[in-house]
């Protein structure tokens, strides 16, 4: 305190220096970008605001190689809905750009339990599950366990909250057709 009182510049030059940061630090994520994928519906994704990328600057793909996440690095990056996101090595940021439905977290990186409760709330990318080949975030530990007691349920209510918010049609019932043939061979086999 008694550093700002003495010298009020100080203060002026620190402040300056962090938004001079702040800025590089977009520019140069908006720069890296290397690919932009286009497709899919325009749902939002989680980001942080500072960066701009999803899910902190973690690899999504690194969720599934190594079980654990890890830091995306500089150059290893494309913009995909809206976000960039970043990778730890080009395998894995093209395994992303040719698989993104697979790699990236359900529900747009948003904590699965709070969007089953109605709220959208950015998961924290180090509090994770991966299951049945699914990457969900969660905001707390706490929300982990919860949806670890009944993920069925906690997903239909996302599923259902997620195509309100984003004003997504709900998903289409089809019954398999049963082929018209019948139970023997078609063909006598033994003459």
């Amino acid at each position: 305190m008694s550093v700002i009182r003495r010298n009020p510049g100080f203060c002026a030059s620190v402040l300056a220096w962090a938004f001079v940061l702040v800025m590089a630090t977009d520019i140069l994520a908006q720069d890296a970008i290397v690919e932009d994928l286009t497709d899919g519906p325009p749902a939002p994704v989680s980001r942080d605001y500072v960066t701009g990328f999803a899910i902190d600057g973690f690899d999504p793909v690194s969720y599934f190689t190594d079980a654990q996440p890890k830091n995306g690095e500089v150059g290893y990056e494309l913009r995909w809905r809206g976000a960039a996101w970043r990778f730890a090595n080009s395998g894995n940021r093209d395994a992303f750009r040719d698989h993104p439905q697979i790699y990236a977290p359900q529900f747009g990186g948003f904590a699965v339990v709070s969007l089953a409760r109605g709220q959208l709330v950015d998961g924290d990318p180090q509090v994770f599950l991966v299951r049945d080949g699914k990457l969900y975030l969660f905001f707390s530990a706490l929300q982990r366990a919860v949806f670890e007691q009944a993920p069925e349920v906690v997903i239909a209510k996302a599923q259902k909250n997620w195509r309100e918010i984003n004003k997504l049609p709900a998903p289409v019932q089809v019954e398999a057709a049963k082929p018209d043939v019948p139970d023997g061979p078609l063909v006598p086999i033994f003459d």
